[in-house]
């Protein structure tokens, strides 16, 4: 199972179609206390392009977002789409999910972006780090 280490990741990487405005991506970074530079987007047309296989077993993202994107891409042989390569691979990769619009399809918005960041590994990270910062202050 693939684990974050000490030096936790700090960038998330958002795959597909992104119609939000900069200026709602920055409203949303700092109601959860992030640097816009934490994201890095990959959009639609770019998805097919992109080295899927350079994601197996890095530490370099500490979550994959996943919108409506391409089903073909760069080295996801075997698989049917992009969606069932991060599926299949799971376990050699940062925590995947799926950004669902409410028809079930695909997509960004704003409040599935706002519940991804939620539950993503990066505030998790930073919890636990908080934590573990508190825990060690106490004990001086």
């Amino acid at each position: 199972m693939f684990k974050m280490e000490a030096g936790f990741a700090e960038k998330i990487l958002v795959l597909g179609d992104c119609q939000l405005s900069d200026a709602c991506v920055q409203q949303i970074c700092k109601r959860y206390g992030i640097k816009k530079e934490v994201f890095r987007f990959i959009e639609y047309n770019k998805v097919k392009m992109f080295d899927f296989e350079a994601l197996l077993d890095t530490e370099r993202y500490s979550d994959i977002f996943v919108a409506a994107s391409p089903h073909k891409a760069k080295n996801i042989e075997g698989a049917t789409s992009v969606c069932q390569f991060l599926e299949d691979n799971s376990d050699r990769l940062p925590k995947v999910t799926a950004l669902r619009l409410t028809t079930g399809k695909l997509g960004l918005s704003k409040t599935n972006l706002e519940q991804a960041i939620l539950t993503s590994q990066l505030l998790e990270n930073r919890h636990k780090r908080t934590r573990v910062e508190i825990f060690l202050t106490n004990q001086n």
